[in-house]
């Protein structure tokens, strides 16, 4: 049955069936909390409500058991400056979506991390997993496009991935229209058309005939941009099932180094929930055919056993 299936809290795959559809349980299961600085990762990692919009199996929630989804959720984490007012936005969004129905939101990351919201668009027909990547991938590029988004977050077409719900009902805006039609045939269409489209297929590089004025990026600046995603892109593509977990294993203790460079400190265990969420998107996106959550989460916690081993060895030498 197609509804919303929520969890609470990230560190959890067991959703519960609500019965309700996203409009239903907004109107009449929402409640507020009060988010500040110092409560948003526990609210965030163990409190907040978390939903998928579809059918997935027995409530457990993973590549295999989700279905189809009847909702698309983008998170619009990286607004272009002259788009960060929330009206502007919205009006914006408007005229992007025409006559399709969507609510938007601000997330629990809004005013703290700069402007966050995020975008629900119900679709007329629920789409299993190819349909419903085309789709996503196909609506962000075109808000990046567009100029509304500076940069796209490839976690938004990752098939099991939860999106968060609102925390404050009064903060939600809704656009009324249709529900999305997607059809087999648009969804042809617009794959091929993805395959040249370099902010959603980063081993596509950009050529002289692509237009970089009105997206605001240089080329130097989009390499820089794409660079980790491009190079583990290179790194598994092709590489069989035996090699996927020392390559999951590698990018892992990239980011590790990565931030230990940067602020010159061992990266701490209290942010591995989200590396990990980092890694399960590119390990979706990126790997073929991808580990499942399990050998994912197993080949984070690894890496980071090995690195802080490393680091800890090292500093005792």
């Amino acid at each position: 049955m197609n509804q919303l299936y929520i969890q609470y809290g990230l560190r959890t795959a067991e959703m519960q069936a609500t019965g309700m559809h996203f409009q239903q349980w907004l109107a009449s299961n929402a409640r507020t909390y009060n988010i500040t600085e110092s409560n948003r990762e526990q609210i965030k990692t163990s409190v907040a409500p978390y939903a998928i919009g579809g059918d997935v199996l027995n409530g457990h929630r993973s590549n295999e058991n989700v279905l189809n989804r009847d909702l698309v959720a983008i998170d619009l984490d990286s607004i272009s400056d002259a788009y960060t007012s929330e009206e502007t936005l919205f009006t914006t969004l408007e005229s992007f979506f025409k006559t399709a129905e969507f609510w938007l939101y601000p997330t629990i990351s809004n005013g703290l991390k700069g402007a966050r919201y995020r975008v629900i668009i119900p679709l007329a027909q629920p789409l299993t997993e190819h349909p419903y990547r085309i789709l996503v991938q196909s609506i962000n590029s075109e808000l990046f496009r567009s100029g509304i988004l500076s940069d796209l977050d490839s976690s938004n077409w990752t098939w099991d991935q939860v999106f968060g719900l609102p925390l404050d009902p009064s903060q939600v805006m809704h656009h009324g229209g249709e529900s999305y039609t997607f059809t087999d045939n648009m969804a042809a269409q617009w794959q091929v058309e993805l395959k040249n489209r370099p902010e959603v297929n980063p081993k596509k590089p950009l050529t002289a005939t692509t237009s970089t004025s009105k997206r605001g990026y240089s080329e130097h600046n989009y390499e820089r941009r794409i660079g980790l995603i491009d190079q583990l892109c290179y790194f598994v593509d092709g590489i069989g099932e035996g090699q996927r977990n020392k390559a999951i294993y590698t990018f892992a203790r990239s980011i590790f180094g990565a931030y230990e460079r940067k602020y010159g400190k061992l990266f701490p265990a209290s942010e591995l929930d989200g590396v990990y969420a980092l890694v399960r998107g590119i390990n979706s996106t990126c790997v073929n055919p991808p580990l499942d959550d399990q050998e994912t989460l197993t080949a984070v916690k690894s890496a980071y056993q090995g690195y802080i081993t490393n680091r800890i060895g090292g500093m005792n030498e």
